[in-house]
């Protein structure tokens, strides 16, 4: 019979690249005081916190702030198109329904204002 592997740890940074991990998929957090909190997905483990404080030890994590996400942003007003088939609707509304007409207006309207907003959004959505 063959010898028994030992688990794997899997351990990775969030693509944000801020003081979040998931070890084993459960999230910690690196905190200001560059200490290892458990946050959710399971139950705290000991070893793992001990193993996460070891490795950013080594590789020299420190505690990195997180970008607001899109829920805790303010809303945003968005402009209105003044002319043509989508007179009156918000050019986030323009960017969901006809991106080519979008790219269009970007092209050729003398609004600087609105071109830029829409260049933006083309860039982003």
């Amino acid at each position: 019979m063959p010898p028994k592997k030992e688990d794997k740890i899997t351990l990775k940074q969030f693509k944000d690249k801020s003081s979040f991990w998931w070890l084993n998929n459960k999230v910690y957090h690196l905190n200001e005081n560059n200490s290892v909190v458990f946050i959710c997905g399971g139950e705290r483990d000991e070893e793992e916190i001990k193993y996460l404080e070891e490795f950013c030890k080594r590789n020299k994590k420190s505690y990195c702030k997180r970008e607001p996400s899109i829920f805790e942003q303010e809303e945003k007003e968005y402009n209105k198109i003044g002319f043509g088939k989508y007179f009156q609707m918000s050019t986030i509304e323009l960017i969901a329904q006809d991106r080519k007409y979008a790219s269009w207006i970007v092209k050729n309207s003398a609004d600087k204002k609105l071109v830029e907003e829409l260049k933006q959004l083309l860039k982003t959505k």
